[in-house]
């Protein structure tokens, strides 16, 4: 084996999450191997430093051959010794065209075992097409052992495929992003200064639960007259629903959706007008909302469910609480009324420099190409 093996690592979108995960990754993997990232021409990162090459194609905006084509001449011109998957193309065809025929191990970061979207989970030949992936892949690699248990529960699959370790943290993000002054954070937004305001920032996804966030907000303000609802990020068809709801509350002028993607460097204005963030998501196998509540030193609000009890230090840097609007309410009166938000912020913060650093995740990963390439 080469002491630096070159891998090929493909993220299809070039935005988002996942980019930024593949991201920071890279550049720490990048001290023990030669990585070269293959994405969308439209890579949101390329104009930060890295210590990685980047390889623009058409991924994600063209025909499944024509991008499977891409994929194909990408590793003829740069002959990896495996290929690291951290989005896939189509699940339901990927297990056959990339998994099946490559030569060269494969290894896969499922970032989630089973697809969010209930449509996407119950697709017709979904199962055995993840099925095929997971057993076809060199090694997994999982945020959770929430994520690990599911993937065995269902998949069968052995442990020695299986490494977990968790997300890592988004500290970029905030050395990127203007920082302001809370108030003035506030006001910029139509807040005011005073006002204790909720964040629940990210994609608009309907396993977020925004509709039962907006139930448990309801209930809360009736004992904090000042609590104040923002709510950030790409829609999906959900805005709509939300807006509604709203209306129907006569909660104007105290919840703000913002509907739209919002780059890195403009991230910081939402997170320096928070007081807490929260997460009640239906389910989840690891989040990278959080670990941008944890880089901007943020308290949490997360569901005892998931991944999130694995992430979230109960009373240490946030609440974890029952699935329910009632026990969501009770948690935000509880934060704000018998809590130092501040203290529990900076022990987000410590989380994110000293559980969610990224050399540790690297090094683990390096291990297994070491054994398997």
């Amino acid at each position: 084996m080469q002491s630096r093996p070159k891998i090929l690592f493909l993220e299809i979108g070039g935005w988002g999450g996942i980019a930024h995960y593949t991201y920071n990754l890279l550049n720490s993997l990048s001290r023990y191997v030669e990585c070269t990232l293959l994405t969308e021409k439209d890579y949101e990162l390329d104009n930060l430093a890295r210590n990685f090459r980047v390889l623009n194609s058409q991924l994600s905006s063209i025909t499944y051959p024509k991008a499977v084509a891409n994929i194909y001449a990408a590793l003829k011109k740069e002959e990896p010794c495996a290929l690291h998957i951290q989005s896939t193309l189509s699940a339901r065809r990927d297990w056959f065209f990339i998994f099946s025929k490559l030569k060269i191990p494969v290894f896969l970061t499922a970032h989630n075992v089973f697809s969010h979207s209930e449509k996407e989970r119950k697709a017709w030949g979904m199962n055995f097409s993840l099925k095929m992936i997971y057993q076809k892949s060199a090694h997994i690699f999982l945020h959770s052992q929430y994520a690990k248990n599911k993937l065995k529960e269902n998949f069968k699959i052995a442990d020695d495929k299986i490494t977990v370790y968790p997300h890592g943290n988004y500290l970029f993000a905030r050395s990127l992003s203007a920082l302001k002054n809370s108030q003035e954070a506030k006001e910029e937004l139509g807040f005011s200064g005073q006002d204790k305001v909720i964040l629940l920032f990210g994609a608009i996804r309907e396993y977020k639960g925004i509709d039962l966030a907006l139930e448990s907000f309801s209930l809360a303000l009736g004992k904090i007259p000042l609590l104040r609802f923002l709510i950030v990020g790409k829609p999906s068809g959900q805005e709509g629903i939300i807006k509604k709801k709203i209306i129907e509350k006569g909660l104007e002028g105290k919840i703000k959706l913002i509907a739209s993607y919002v780059p890195l460097a403009e991230i910081g204005r939402y997170f320096s007008a928070a007081d807490i963030c929260i997460f009640p998501y239906y389910n989840i196998y690891a989040s990278g909302a959080l670990q941008l509540a944890y880089a901007f030193s943020k308290p949490v609000i997360a569901f005892r469910q998931g991944a999130f009890p694995e992430y979230v230090e109960d009373k240490k840097n946030g609440l974890l609480c029952d699935a329910g609007k009632e026990e969501l309410a009770q948690a935000i009166i509880d934060i704000f009324n018998e809590y130092d938000l501040q203290r529990l912020g900076e022990a987000s913060f410590l989380l994110a420099k000293d559980k969610f650093g990224w050399e540790s995740i690297a090094q683990k990963t390096y291990n297994i190409y070491q054994r398997l390439t």
